[in-house]
């Protein structure tokens, strides 16, 4: 458990905890997400077995407030390889983008890429604090 005293907006916050991990593989559990029971062990099976994937995510099951159910798959990067297609892939979406944030990815691959996370406050390096 870590207790944040100040408020670092959401990225602030994501990257200040990325900061902390020390772990193989990282993902991020949601205040309102319910995860099946073996859902974290099937996520990490994936990434063991195929070590050139950087993250592992599955569909989802949305439920709304008015308690009905959507089911959610991401399938808009299936056989894509070229980085630039994917993430134009990515920028063009405009619904279920965010489906793989709920996805379990390998810490030291994002480190490695020297990912910036950007908000109101401009770029943030969520590697080096």
């Amino acid at each position: 458990m870590i207790r944040q005293v100040q408020r670092l907006g959401y990225v602030g916050n994501c990257n200040f905890l990325l900061n902390q991990a020390d772990a193989d593989y990282v993902l991020f559990a949601f205040h309102d997400d319910i995860l099946l029971p073996d859902c974290v062990q099937r996520l990490a099976d994936v990434l063991d077995a195929r070590p050139e994937v950087v993250m592992s995510y599955c569909d989802m099951l949305v439920t709304a407030v008015d308690g009905t159910e959507e089911h959610w798959a991401f399938t808009a990067l299936e056989g894509l390889t070229d980085p630039l297609q994917r993430g134009m892939t990515m920028l063009q979406r405009t619904n279920g983008w965010w489906v793989p944030n709920r996805g379990m990815f390998r810490l030291a691959e994002a480190r490695n890429g020297r990912h910036s996370a950007q908000h109101h406050r401009g770029p943030q390096d969520p590697w080096r604090g």
